[in-house]
C-alpha cells in the first residue's frame, strides 16, 4: 500500500511548481490515511478515488463507496480535512448541513430535482427539508452512525449542482 501514495505523489509532482510541493507532500500524508482507513480493501474505484483526491482534492469527481463491514466513521481529524474543500457546508448535531435559498418555490424544486439525480447516481441518501424557497440537506452515513467520505462527496457533487 505504501507504494501506492508514493506513485501518487511522484505522478502529482511532476506537473506541479516548486512553490506547490510542500502542500502535496501534506495531501500524499491525507491519500495515505484514506487508503489505510478503508478496512485494508483495495478496489479498482478507491484507486481512481485515491488519485483524484491526491492529484487535484476533487471531492465532486470521486463515486460514493458502498457501506461495508468494518468502514468507521471518520476521525475529527480527517472532517477536519475535508470541511474546507465543502466550504458552505457545516458541521450540525454530528452531521454535514447546508441551507440553500432561493428566489421562489419553484427553484428550490428545480435544485431538489438536481440534487435527486444526484442521490440516485451516487445511492447515498441525505435528509432533504423544504420550507417554501429554503432547502436544507443533511449528510450522515447511518451504517457508520457517523460522518463518512460519502458525505463530503455529496456534499461536494451537491455544490457543484450550483457552481460553487
Amino acid at each position: 500500500m505504501h507504494w501506492l501514495s508514493q506513485l501518487l505523489c511522484f505522478v502529482s509532482l511532476r506537473n506541479v511548481s516548486d512553490a506547490a510541493k510542500p502542500d502535496l507532500f501534506i495531501t500524499r500524508a491525507i491519500v495515505r490515511n484514506y487508503i489505510f482507513e478503508q478496512s485494508g480493501q483495495i478496489t479498482l474505484e478507491l484507486l481512481f478515488n485515491s488519485f483524484l483526491y491526491i492529484i487535484f482534492m476533487n471531492l465532486s469527481e470521486m463515486k460514493c463507496q458502498p457501506a461495508r463491514a468494518g468502514l468507521k466513521p471518520l476521525t475529527q481529524e480527517r472532517v477536519e480535512e475535508l470541511l474546507p474543500l465543502v466550504k458552505s457546508w457545516e458541521i450540525a448535531d454530528n452531521q454535514l448541513q447546508c441551507d440553500f435559498t432561493f428566489k421562489n418555490f419553484l427553484e428550490a424544486m428545480k435544485f431538489v430535482d438536481k440534487v435527486k439525480a444526484i442521490i440516485n447516481e451516487e445511492d447515498h441518501y441525505p435528509t432533504i427539508t423544504i420550507f417554501y424557497k429554503a432547502v436544507r440537506i443533511e449528510l450522515f452515513t447511518h451504517a457508520v452512525n457517523g460522518l463518512g467520505d460519502n458525505d463530503f462527496i455529496m456534499a461536494a457533487k451537491i455544490d457543484k449542482v450550483l457552481g460553487h
